[in-house]
C-alpha cells in the first residue's frame, strides 16, 4: 500500500539501446509492465526516453531533467583561447567512439589544439595507441579518473567539451560543460538536443560522419571568436538545469502522490 515512483533513465526503456537490452526486454516486459502500471508516478530526464517509455508502456512520464548543482561555479568566460583546450570526460568505452575523435582529430594535427581525456576503460591502452600513430600523442593527454575538484579544474581550465557518443540519456557530463560555460561538440543524438542549441551555445554532428566532424570542429578551432560566444550562452543556459530548481519538482511530484500541498518554492 505505499505508493512509489519510478524514475527511468536512459537503458530502462526498449528502444533506447536496442543492441544492449532489447533481447532483455522482450523476456522481462511482463514481469516489468505491471511495475509501470502500478507506480503513482512517474519521471524521466529526457523527451526522448518518454516517448520510448510512453511507446512501450502506454504510460507519459513527467519530463524533469538532470541537474547540476551550481554553487560556486566560475563567472562566465570573458577571454579568447587562439589554441582551445578541448575536452572530454567519461567512461573509455564502445558507446563513446573516442577511436573515432582521436582520428579525426589526427586529420586536424595542422591546427592549434589540445586534448584532456578524463576517465578510464576498456579502450585507454587502444586509444592511446591510436594517438601516437596519428602523430598526436603529445597532444592527447590521458588523466583517468580524477577527483571533483580536479575535474572542476579541467573544466575551468577548457574551451569545447567533446561527446562523439554514439548512445545517449542526458548525461552530467555535458551538464557540468555548461556549468562551466564550454563550447559543447556533440553527437546529433535526441537527448543532447535538449542541451545542445546548436549554434548558440555548441554544435551537434550526424554521429560517425567522419567528414561532417573534421569540418564542423576545425571551423570551431579556427573561430575562437565564435566559441566564446557560445560558452557565453551555455553558461546562462545552465540556469536551466539548477538542481536546486530540479529537486523543487522532485518534491512537487511527491506532494502530489502523496495528496499533501506542495511545497512553495522561490522562484
Amino acid at each position: 500500500g505505499v505508493p512509489y515512483v519510478i524514475t527511468t533513465q536512459l537503458g530502462d526503456v526498449p528502444g533506447a539501446i536496442p543492441d544492449q537490452t532489447d533481447h532483455l526486454f522482450r523476456w522481462l516486459n511482463p514481469l516489468i509492465r505491471p511495475v509501470w502500471h502500478g507506480a503513482a508516478a512517474v519521471t524521466t530526464v529526457s523527451s526522448f526516453v518518454a516517448d520510448l517509455a510512453h511507446r512501450a508502456y502506454g504510460v507519459r512520464p513527467i519530463l524533469i531533467p538532470n541537474g547540476v548543482n551550481l554553487a560556486g561555479r566560475p563567472r562566465p568566460p570573458r577571454q579568447l583561447n587562439p589554441s582551445p583546450r578541448l575536452l572530454f570526460v567519461g567512461r573509455l568505452n564502445p558507446q563513446k567512439n573516442l577511436p573515432f575523435l582521436i582520428e579525426l582529430l589526427g586529420e586536424l594535427k595542422h591546427l592549434p589544439w589540445t586534448l584532456d581525456v578524463v576517465g578510464d576503460g576498456q579502450q585507454r591502452l587502444t586509444l592511446a595507441d591510436l594517438a601516437e600513430r596519428g602523430g598526436i600523442g603529445r597532444r592527447v593527454r590521458f588523466h583517468g579518473w580524477l577527483g571533483r575538484t580536479e575535474v572542476d579544474a579541467m573544466l575551468a581550465g577548457s574551451e569545447i567539451l567533446v561527446f562523439p557518443s554514439l548512445v545517449e540519456g542526458l548525461p552530467l557530463a555535458l551538464l557540468e560543460g555548461l556549468k562551466f560555460g564550454l563550447a559543447l561538440a556533440a553527437s546529433d543524438l535526441p537527448p543532447l538536443r535538449e542541451l545542445v542549441e546548436t549554434g548558440q551555445n555548441g554544435i551537434l554532428i550526424t554521429p560517425g560522419d567522419r567528414d561532417a566532424w573534421i569540418v564542423r570542429v576545425r571551423d570551431l578551432i579556427n573561430d575562437p571568436t565564435r566559441v566564446l560566444q557560445m560558452r557565453q550562452a551555455g553558461w546562462a543556459l545552465a540556469n536551466q538545469f539548477d538542481l536546486e530548481r530540479i529537486t523543487d519538482r522532485y518534491e512537487a511530484v511527491f506532494a502530489d502522490v502523496l495528496g499533501s500541498p506542495r511545497p512553495e518554492f522561490p522562484d
